[in-house]
C-alpha cells in the first residue's frame, strides 16, 4: 500500500518513537537559574516522550523574567530552534513554528487554535509546513522579519492527525515596531533554547494586575508542543513596591535608633 505524505510522516516518527522508548527526560538548562528566569511550563514525563520521533522534536520547558516593563520569554526544545530546522532518518525536513502569545486570559487549544492568540513571536528563520509549502506573511519566501507582530491569521499546516498541536506559525499579521527588543539562541547538551524579550509598553494591553499571559509553540509536524500560562503584575507597581521596601527599611533602623 502506498502511503500519501502526512501518513508517511506519522508513521516514520511513530516508529522513531517507538524505537526511543526510554530515552531519558532532558533537565532545564542551567542558563535558565543563573539568569533569573521562572519556570511556568513543563512538557517533559509525558507518555509519548520525549516526543513522539525522539528527543528532536521533544518541546520541554517555558520560563519567564520580568525587568521593568520588558518580558523575557524562555523555550527549551529537543527541536532546534537556534537553526530552525531538522533533518529526520528518513530524509523529511521539518521547521520551527513561530511563538504564539496572549494577554487576555482568554485562549483555546486543539484542531483549528489560533484565533486566540492575538500576537506572535517571528524568530526570523525559514519557516515551511508540514506539506513542504512555505509559510510567511506575504513575502513569498518563507523567511519574515524578526519581530513582534500582531496576529492576522495562524496556519495550522501541520500532520492532519496531530492538529492538537495548533497553531504552527504567523501567516498573516503586521510587525510592531520596537516590540522585540532582543532574540537570542544557543544549545547546551541535547537541548535548544530560544530567548526573545518584549517591550510590553508598546502592546497598548490593558492591566488587570495582575496580567495573564499564555504561550504556544510547536514545530511543523505538530508531533510536540508545549503550553503555559502565568500572571505578573503590572509593571508600574513593581518601582513602588520597592519604594515600599525602602521606606520600611527606614522605619524600622529609626525605631532601632530610638
Amino acid at each position: 500500500m502506498k502511503l500519501n505524505m502526512p501518513h508517511k510522516l506519522c508513521y516514520s516518527l511513530l516508529f522513531a518513537s517507538i524505537l526511543g522508548t526510554g530515552t531519558a527526560f532532558a533537565e532545564p538548562l542551567s542558563l535558565w537559574s543563573t539568569s533569573g528566569f521562572t519556570q511556568f511550563a513543563d512538557d517533559e514525563g509525558h507518555e509519548e516522550g520525549p516526543g513522539v520521533g525522539g528527543q528532536a522534536f521533544d518541546a520541554e520547558y517555558f520560563y519567564y523574567k520580568l525587568e521593568g516593563s520588558v518580558l523575557s520569554i524562555g523555550l527549551q526544545t529537543g527541536f532546534d530552534v537556534e537553526d530552525g530546522h531538522v533533518l529526520f532518518t528518513d530524509g523529511d525536513d521539518y521547521y520551527a513554528g513561530d511563538l504564539a502569545l496572549s494577554f487576555d486570559g482568554n485562549v483555546s487549544s486543539g484542531a483549528g487554535a489560533g484565533a486566540s492568540y492575538e500576537y506572535g513571536v517571528d524568530f526570523g528563520l525559514m519557516t515551511k509546513g508540514n506539506s513542504g509549502s512555505k509559510v510567511d506573511m506575504g513575502s513569498g519566501t518563507g523567511i519574515d522579519t524578526a519581530g513582534l507582530y500582531n496576529a492576522g491569521s495562524w496556519s495550522n499546516d501541520v500532520i492532519s492527525s496531530h492538529h492538537a498541536s495548533d497553531p504552527f506559525a504567523l501567516n498573516g499579521g503586521s510587525l510592531i515596531a520596537g516590540g522585540l527588543t532582543a532574540n537570542a539562541a544557543g544549545s547546551e547538551g541535547s537541548s535548544y533554547y530560544r530567548i526573545v524579550s518584549l517591550d510590553l509598553n508598546t502592546l497598548g494591553v490593558s492591566y488587570d494586575n495582575p496580567l495573564e499571559i499564555d504561550a504556544h509553540w510547536t514545530m511543523s509536524c505538530g508531533n510536540d508542543n508545549i503550553d503555559g500560562h502565568f500572571e505578573v503584575p503590572e509593571p508600574t507597581t513593581l518601582p513602588l513596591l520597592g519604594l515600599g521596601l525602602i521606606a520600611l527599611a527606614l522605619g524600622r533602623r529609626k525605631i532601632r535608633r530610638r
